[in-house]
């Protein structure tokens, strides 16, 4: 009488589903976080750039408007921004008249599509 030390076709096809179904819920899971990364690289980016616009203002009296890749020190932009994250576009419009401020947009594109916003005259972000 010998005795067969292996799985059944039964034990075999049910670990290949609770396999499949964990990878389904991981790989879900995932994508959320990967959006959720690239649209706090956009946040993170837009704050940067915030503090630029006020280093600027203090050597310029003035603010900068610009978009993207202008935006960044080596481009004549906005101290300290040395580069954007990938996949965010970011444009900032400055007004200097009356009393100065500005407005900045920033958004991923690989996120989840929300698109955040700066204002000067109201502090910070407005969402």
């Amino acid at each position: 009488m010998s005795k067969e030390l292996a799985f059944s076709m039964i034990e075999l096809l049910v670990v290949i589903t609770i396999v499949g179904i964990l990878s389904s819920i991981g790989i879900a899971q995932y994508s959320t976080y990967k959006s959720r990364t690239f649209d706090l690289g956009a946040r993170v980016d837009l704050r940067t750039a915030a503090e630029g616009e006020e280093a600027y203002f203090i050597e310029h009296s003035s603010y900068l408007s610009c978009a993207n890749d202008a935006c960044l020190e080596a481009a004549g932009g906005l101290p300290g921004l040395a580069g954007l994250s990938p996949s965010v576009l970011m444009t900032i419009e400055a007004s200097n008249a009356g009393l100065p401020s500005f407005v900045g947009n920033a958004e991923a594109t690989q996120g989840s599509g929300i698109s955040f916003e700066y204002d000067s005259t109201q502090g910070g972000f407005t969402n």
